[in-house]
Formats: structure tokens, C-alpha cells, sequence
């Protein structure tokens, strides 16, 4: 049972006033792309509020990543405590930051092993993100965790290091989902080459609009080679539809999808989240068929299969 406070009056305003089309059309939805806690950093919901709160809105699926644990020992814990009973479909992972050991496939071998369907690359230890303002107050500074140096994918040459391409080995060997991360748009030409060399099915490259010339046009190689696009409300928030579907229009809707990349105190509930940007959208000129692809059915077919 959700807790009294759950909801927050403001940032969850979009709930207060019903909206048939909405919820319709938000059955099945997955949400590739949540920050429910534990976490150094607060978040508003736990895991097991995560999934509640999914299934009492119809969605199938959704992932829980975490930058500072592999979140699926989480989950598998979770399940003995009644998971499972909501009817939704839930996947952990592990990035590949300092908290857990870096870019390594020893990391990725025993995630995997324990039930890990995703593997981040660097998200908050990448050149990238490190790259950006990062200073006390922002809402990306870690209030308690100590920072390290950049964790590298690339050697001097700019070619994937051996273990970034142990790591694709080893997801292509399990079929998980390997995400760029918080990669540059030029790590991710570098090292896409080598993980589709290795069998890596299943890949995405999420929010380009945060990525150093994350471009419309950049999206479409990478389309090409096999990656979904991950595009996450916060980003659609702050986009007029027209840069929006600039992106869309680029890869197809065929090949990307609306993750909510929330749990954040700041930010509104996921659920909030996709009840809104579902929204925006039909009053944007957007179909019903269209919005439906763009929250369920290019992430539903992401995770079709996953042993």
C-alpha cells in the first residue's frame, strides 16, 4: 500500500484530474530507465513503490538502474517480499562506474551471472558527464560519494580498450541490453563498431540531447547499426515538439522510445511523468497508434526474449 505522502500535490498535479485516453493508452507501457532508491542520492520512491505504482497504471515493464549498484540482487531480494504479485515485469542492471568496479568484465560476468539484464557503460565516471557543471548544488553533485578520474572505454589510439571488448563478449553471450551510457557521442562511434562485431543485439543510446553533438543527425548512424533511442521526459519537457520529432522523424518511430530516467526528489513520479508527456503529445498532433509505440511498443520489443 502506497504510503499517504506519495504523491506530490504539485509535482504530481497531472493526477488529480482524469484522463481516460491517457490511461488507455498508457496500459503496457515500459519504462526502460528508473532511479527508484536505495541510492546515495535521495530519491522518492523505493523499488517495491516503483512497481506498485507501475502496475496500478498498467505498465508491463520496467528497469531500475542504479549509478552506484547493480540493482538486480536488489530485485531478486524483492521478489521473496512479494515482487512479483503486481504483475509487472522487473529488470535490474549494473553501470560501470567507480562504485562498482569500473569498466570490467569480471563486474559484468557476475551481474549477469545473477540475474543482471542491462549493462550501463561509464554513466557518472565518464570523460562526459565529468565534463559538465558538476558543482555543489547542482542537482547531478553527489552529496556523500567521493569522485574519481574518468573511466575510459577508449586506448591512446581511440579504439575500444580489451576489457570494453570482453564486456560486449560477455553481453552478447547472455543477450542483455548494453546502454552507451553517459558516453559521448563520439565514444559511442568509436565502440558501437566493436559491440556489434561481438553479437550485441540489443542496444540504446539514451537522452542524446545530453550528449556532447547528440544531434538528429548523429542518432541515425547509430540507428543503423542496431540502437534504439532512448529519449527521457525530462529532455521532452524542455524540447518543443518540433525538435522532438526532428529526432523521431531522424531513426523512425520504429527504433526509439520514452523512458522517464525519474525518481529524482526534484522531478515528478514516473507514472506523473508519462501520464503528461503522453498528453503533450496528442495535443501536439501525435496519434493515438504513435504515442502508443513511442511508450510501449520499441521498449516492449527490447526486452522480448530476455532469458
Amino acid at each position: 500500500m502506497l504510503r499517504s505522502d506519495f504523491l506530490d500535490p504539485e509535482k504530481d498535479a497531472v493526477r488529480q484530474t482524469p484522463d481516460p485516453q491517457v490511461a488507455e493508452l498508457l496500459k503496457g507501457a515500459v519504462d526502460l530507465h528508473q532511479h527508484p532508491g536505495p541510492s546515495p542520492i535521495p530519491r522518492r520512491m523505493t523499488i517495491m513503490e516503483a512497481v506498485e505504482d507501475a502496475a496500478a497504471a498498467g505498465f508491463r515493464a520496467l528497469v531500475c538502474k542504479s549509478h552506484h549498484d547493480n540493482t538486480a540482487p536488489m530485485i531478486e531480494v524483492l521478489r521473496t517480499a512479494g515482487l512479483d504479485d503486481f504483475g509487472v515485469e522487473v529488470y535490474g542492471g549494473v553501470a560501470l562506474n567507480w562504485y562498482e568496479g569500473n569498466v570490467s568484465p569480471y563486474v559484468v560476468e557476475n551481474a549477469l551471472y545473477s540475474g543482471a539484464k542491462i549493462v550501463w557503460l561509464p554513466t557518472i565516471s565518464s570523460t562526459s558527464h565529468l565534463a559538465k557543471d558538476h558543482a555543489p548544488g547542482s542537482v547531478f553533485a553527489n552529496p556523500v560519494l567521493r569522485v574519481g578520474p574518468p573511466n575510459l572505454v577508449t586506448d591512446e589510439a581511440g579504439r575500444p580498450t580489451e576489457d570494453v571488448r570482453d564486456v560486449f563478449a560477455l553481453i552478447a553471450q547472455y543477450d542483455a541490453i548494453l546502454n552507451f551510457g553517459h558516453l559521448s557521442a563520439d565514444e559511442i562511434d568509436a565502440v558501437m563498431p566493436a559491440a556489434v562485431e561481438a553479437g550485441v543485439r540489443r542496444m540504446i543510446v539514451s537522452h542524446p540531447p545530453l550528449l556532447a553533438d547528440g544531434s538528429p543527425e548523429r542518432t541515425t548512424s547509430w540507428a543503423r547499426q542496431g540502437a534504439k533511442i532512448e529519449q527521457v521526459i525530462g529532455n521532452v519537457r524542455r524540447m518543443e515538439l518540433d525538435q522532438l520529432d526532428a529526432y523521431v522523424d531522424a531513426v523512425g518511430i520504429e527504433n526509439t522510445y520514452l523512458a522517464s530516467d525519474y525518481g529524482q526528489q526534484h522531478n515528478p513520479l514516473p507514472v506523473s511523468g508519462y501520464q503528461f508527456t503522453a498528453r503533450r503529445l496528442l495535443d501536439g498532433g501525435w496519434s493515438e497508434d504513435k504515442v502508443r509505440r513511442f511508450v510501449a511498443g520499441t521498449a516492449g520489443e527490447l526486452i522480448d526474449g530476455l532469458r
